[in-house]
């Protein structure tokens, strides 16, 4: 299976984070769910959900959606929505994991080991 690429992913979704940040993600979804993503996709279909579940994860580190309301003293505000703890549902791209993934390959990786985790400040904030 040929990998997804921190420019493929790039192509999706924009972040400031350092490639080699993108790599270690794609790097870990490929280790815990490469082998099940090759059993039972092409590789068109198992780069598909990767580019999505990395999309994913890059979008959560971003630190989106985040600040529900924000005024400076000068009069300037911000409001974004607050996340919500909707698991892969909560964003475009897992959604779009969740409907590729006929064979759960994520969702038992899940079950299996607790799932994978973006720790650790947003970059570039």
């Amino acid at each position: 299976m040929a990998n997804v690429t921190a420019s493929d992913v790039r192509e999706v979704i924009s972040s400031s984070m350092p490639d080699s940040y993108i790599n270690a993600i794609i790097n870990l979804v490929y280790l815990r769910i490469g082998g099940c993503l090759s059993a039972n996709y092409n590789e068109e279909t198992a780069n598909l959900i990767v580019l999505n579940l990395v999309a994913y994860y890059v979008d959560i580190a971003n630190g989106k959606n985040q600040i529900a309301s924000e005024t400076s003293p000068n009069g300037g505000s911000t409001s974004y929505q607050a996340t919500t703890a909707k698991g892969l549902a909560s964003n475009p791209f897992g959604q779009l994991v969740l409907a590729f993934d006929l064979s759960q390959c994520y969702l038992n990786m899940v079950v299996r080991t607790g799932g994978l985790c973006v720790i650790g400040p947003a970059v570039g904030r």
